[in-house]
């Protein structure tokens, strides 16, 4: 990432927190899915596919998705999220909601989408794959 997006990623975050700053990157985020909208998938094998080429125009690495029958919901593994120096929580992941955002509206975009779902994530850290960005999609 360059000098400038991580001074621009410091200096955003000082001047309105870490809330503000997630809200907005959504923002940012749901704009990029509108921008580069998915066809409409009839099954998750294709949705994973279609996302993944997507991402790959981005260079924001690659997803990998599942459902979780007991909490119903469908569960985002992402991987190669592009990092901006320390930014963020945990440190480098200062993008991780705009990547909510994308998602959140990629899955809106689906045949029997939820109207009422909501997407949250969190970070994995594991030796052998650090940075994995879960989200999870659902009621």
């Amino acid at each position: 990432m360059s000098l400038f997006l991580q001074e621009l990623a410091r200096s955003f975050d000082a001047q309105v927190g870490s809330g503000s700053r997630d809200r907005f990157l959504q923002d940012v985020g749901r704009q990029m899915a509108v921008r580069l909208g998915l066809p409409p998938c009839q099954t998750l094998e294709a949705l994973e596919m279609e996302m993944n080429a997507a991402l790959a125009l981005l260079e924001w690495g690659r997803v990998t998705l599942r459902v979780d029958t007991l909490a119903k919901k469908l569960v985002l593994r992402h991987v190669g999220l592009p990092v901006v120096g320390s930014m963020g929580e945990p440190p480098g992941l200062w993008l991780a909601s705009a990547l909510a955002g994308l998602y959140s509206v990629w899955l809106e975009q689906q045949p029997d989408s939820l109207s009422d779902a909501r997407i949250s994530w969190s970070v994995e850290n594991k030796a052998d794959v650090p940075n994995v960005v879960v989200l999870t999609y659902g009621q």
